[in-house]
C-alpha cells in the first residue's frame, strides 16, 4: 500500500510547492526511497545529498531512517540492530553540535527533534525500552518546542508537534503516566489537525506527515 500511495500522495502535492532546489528534490527522493522500500533509490538519494552539501546533518537523520527501517523489517537481526544504533549515533551527535553552532536555527532544532524521535519511535516499536522511549520522547519534545519557538511559520515543523500531540493521546499505559508528569496529556484530533497543516503546506516533512 505504501508504494502505492507515496508516489500518488507527492505528484498532487507537487502542484502546490514552489520550484524545489537539487538539494530539496534529493530528499525527496531519499523519502520515497524509504517509505516505498527501495533501498537502491534511498541510499542513491541520500549520497546525492551528501555530494551537494558534503557534512551538512540532514543526511545523517536520514540515515538513522533508513537503518530504523531496514532494523523493522527484521527485528531479529543483530548486524540490522547495530547498523541503527551506530546511524543513530552520528545523527544524534551531528544534529546537537549543529544546535550547539546555530542556536537559533530552527531547522537544526527541527532536524535534533527527529533524529531524538526516531530513538524514541525505535524504543517502542522494533526494540522495546521504556526508559529509552520516554527519554527520547521527552528530548524530541523540548527540541521541536525549541524550533517551533523559534520559528513557528516553518509549516515543516508542526508535523513534530502534530505527532506528539496525538501520539501522546495514545500512549501504551506504561508511558502514560511518564507523559502526563513530564509533557502534559496529548490530543489525538488537534494533533492530526497539525499533522494536516504540514500535509498541506510543508516540504521537507509533508512524506512523514503523510505516513
Amino acid at each position: 500500500m505504501t508504494r502505492i500511495f507515496l508516489p500518488l500522495f507527492l505528484s498532487v502535492a507537487a502542484f502546490a510547492q514552489p520550484a524545489a532546489s537539487p538539494y530539496d528534490k534529493a530528499i525527496e527522493a531519499a523519502l520515497l526511497g524509504i517509505y516505498g522500500m527501495d533501498d537502491a533509490k534511498a541510499t542513491a538519494a541520500l549520497a546525492e545529498m551528501e555530494k551537494l552539501r558534503p557534512g551538512h546533518p540532514p543526511v545523517l537523520v536520514y540515515r538513522e531512517l533508513l537503518a530504523s527501517w531496514r532494523a523493522s523489517e527484521d527485528p531479529g537481526n543483530d548486524r540490522l540492530l547495530r547498523a541503527f544504533d551506530n546511524a543513530s549515533e552520528e545523527s544524534v551527535k551531528a544534529s546537537e553540535l549543529w544546535t550547539t553552532k546555530e542556536p537559533k536555527s530552527a531547522e537544526a532544532w527541527r532536524y535534533l527533534a527527529s533524529s531524538y524521535a526516531q530513538k524514541a519511535q525505535f524504543a517502542v516499536s522494533v526494540r522495546p525500552n521504556w526508559a529509552d522511549a520516554a527519554k527520547y520522547g521527552l528530548k524530541a519534545s523540548e527540541a521541536i518546542s525549541k524550533a517551533k519557538d523559534l520559528n513557528e511559520k516553518d509549516p515543516d515543523i508542526w508535523v513534530g508537534i502534530g505527532a506528539y500531540d496525538y501520539f501522546r493521546a495514545n500512549l501504551p499505559a506504561a508511558l502514560k503516566l511518564f507523559s502526563w508528569m513530564f509533557v502534559g496529556v496529548g490530543n489525538r484530533e488537534r494533533g492530526l489537525r497539525e499533522i494536516q497543516y504540514t500535509i498541506d503546506h510543508g516540504f521537507h516533512s509533508r512524506t512523514e506527515a503523510a505516513m
